[in-house]
């Protein structure tokens, strides 16, 4: 959840008052902690009104925002087994479950563009209407406005994706093929894409530390183990290829 800002909603039900709408951001798999106008550039977030309605929280709030996506992506995520001692906007959270189709969390698109207000006062809240499950959102996107979306966030690392993608989906497993059918020169086309793919590789890695320079993650671990481990089937097709030269046949 590195960057992402968080609407976290809890309160007491049978204490028939508001619930707490705590604004918080995270830099990675850690607690989450309450926003300021500093750690989110400058942005200002306000909570217009939030009340409990059907056994269910419904927290409207309003920010001036100029992202122009139609469609921008959204995750909701809830913990049935979270006890709190105490009800305030910086109470101690406990993980929402992981695996997808668990009921810990989901996703929704949302219309940016529609929540834009440009009046120079604070808009009036929308009525909530029973049966109206959302205003400006959408359970699945369109194809279109998706990639749209998809390219324009983060799109350094979409370069990254694309750089590995390419080596380890299109020129490894061609490389393999060409050199496979013994065709004249499949042994020259089988090293060019080896050798193409492995420095995509080696470029790709290069990309994604100086995008994120700190090695604390998982995926980072284990790509850096796997790019060091092609190096290995490199070497020894250099050395099998210098031994059928020397005796002409296979070792």
């Amino acid at each position: 959840m590195a960057g992402a800002l968080m609407f976290i909603i809890y309160g007491d039900l049978i204490a028939d008052e508001a619930p707490i709408v705590s604004i918080r951001g995270a830099t990675g798999h850690h607690q989450p902690s309450l926003t300021t106008r500093s750690t989110i550039g400058g942005s200002n977030f306000r909570v217009l009104r939030a009340a409990w309605i059907a056994e269910e929280s419904n927290a409207i709030s309003n920010a001036r925002s100029y992202v122009a996506h139609v469609e921008l992506p959204w995750m909701w995520a809830w913990n049935p087994d979270q006890e709190f001692l105490v009800y305030t906007y910086d109470t101690k959270l406990t993980m929402h479950k992981h695996h997808a189709g668990a009921g810990g969390w989901g996703n929704f698109y949302v219309d940016m563009p529609y929540s834009i207000d440009h009046a120079p006062t604070a808009p009036s809240v929308p009525p909530i209407r029973p049966g109206v499950a959302a205003v400006g959102a959408t359970d699945t996107p369109s194809s279109i406005a998706w990639m749209l979306t998809v390219l324009a966030t983060n799109a350094e690392w979409h370069v990254h994706d694309a750089i590995m993608g390419v080596a380890f989906l299109l020129l490894f497993p061609s490389g393999v093929a060409a050199l496979k059918s013994g065709s004249g020169g499949s042994f020259k086309c089988h090293w060019m894409q080896q050798l193409t793919a492995s420095l995509m590789v080696g470029l790709g890695v290069v990309f994604g530390l100086f995008l994120r320079k700190a090695i604390d993650t998982a995926h980072q671990r284990i790509g850096i183990a796997i790019a060091i481990r092609l190096g290995v089937p490199g070497v020894l097709g250099c050395w099998h290829h210098i031994v059928f030269l020397r005796v002409r046949r296979r070792t």
